[in-house]
């Protein structure tokens, strides 16, 4: 039995956080059967994340133990435990329509900081390099790759089959790092804010852009 102890600073709210979690909880897994202990606020769609990782654990909500010990899953840290591991690599197998050559793209990002006030200009120079473009997350015309219950495994089943995945620090870029090759990845962000996800991304290859 491994022990993951989310951190107290959050809520485990956003997408990215919950993604990256279990992403972790994966490698931990190798192990064995992992623990997921959250002593604050309550983590969002686990049941459907666990199936979209295949992981074994089971969540507790409470605070930790003594005399057990526990990996803690920081957002705010270092990311040293990606340091000397590659991101695991998520298996979807589904039957979905895709175009020939296409990338994913999302600039919808919750955080302002986040959001491109005129993305049209970069899906545009993609669209010139012979891509389709394939929206993700709350600007996408395809129902199947919606925020719906549901949808992440049809998400992470495009971005597997994609040429890359274009757009802002979200849970979207997470769900990307699962689905794709680092390098293959196109974060843009503002540089005096990057996170330590976009610095981790970077190290492993994925571009990273000022806008």
């Amino acid at each position: 039995m491994t022990n993951l102890l989310l951190t107290d600073k959050i809520y485990y709210v956003g997408l990215g956080d919950r993604l990256d979690a279990l992403g972790v909880a994966k490698h931990l897994s190798e192990q064995g059967r992992v623990k997921i202990l959250q002593p604050r606020g309550w983590f969002r769609q686990l049941d459907e994340l666990v199936d979209l990782f295949d992981l074994n654990c089971f969540y507790y909500h409470g605070k930790p133990v003594d005399h057990e010990e526990y990996h803690l899953h920081d957002p705010d840290g270092d990311h040293a435990f990606y340091d000397d591991r590659d991101f695991i690599r998520l298996s979807v197998d589904l039957d979905l329509e895709l175009p020939e050559n296409f990338v994913t793209v999302q600039f919808d990002g919750t955080h302002g900081h986040n959001r491109i006030r005129n993305p049209k200009k970069i899906i545009s120079e993609w669209r010139e390099r012979g891509y389709e473009i394939i929206h993700v997350g709350g600007q996408a015309t395809d129902d199947r790759f919606a925020p719906k219950a549901g949808n992440l495994k049809n998400i992470a089943y495009a971005m597997s089959k994609s040429q890359g995945h274009i757009g802002v620090d979200s849970g979207m870029m997470h769900l990307a790092k699962f689905s794709m090759d680092a390098d293959k990845i196109c974060v843009y962000t503002v540089m005096e804010r990057k996170t330590s996800f976009v610095h981790t991304l970077e190290r492993k290859g994925a571009q990273v852009l000022s806008y």
